[in-house]
């Protein structure tokens, strides 16, 4: 039983030290976006926060798993819409530092 617990200490460990490169990577996606939709882009960043949400809901960061839900499901929506609303870029980018911050 403890090496089931040390392994899973482990990974959560592994996790939190990849987490600020993911959380950069998502931010940059967002930032690559424009009013029209990219959908290369829009597709890499639903993925990359529903990645987010599973990884982070695993090891106990339920805050952080819920905020990805949020923007998972705004990033879903807008692959549906041939333009982006005029704040999404304001508002993942802003999301992703909010996190960034309470992560350090």
């Amino acid at each position: 039983m403890a090496d089931i617990s040390e392994r899973l200490a482990r990974l959560r460990m592994d996790y939190l030290s990849r987490l600020p490169g993911e959380l950069a990577t998502v931010a940059q996606l967002a930032g690559r976006l424009s009013g029209a939709t990219d959908q290369t882009v829009l597709k890499e960043l639903h993925f990359r926060l529903h990645s987010v949400v599973g990884s982070s809901g695993t090891f106990g960061l339920s805050a952080l798993s819920q905020e990805a839900r949020r923007l998972e499901q705004l990033a879903k929506a807008w692959l549906a819409e041939t333009a982006l609303p005029d704040d999404a870029v304001a508002r993942i980018v802003t999301a992703v530092e909010h996190v960034q911050v309470v992560m350090r």
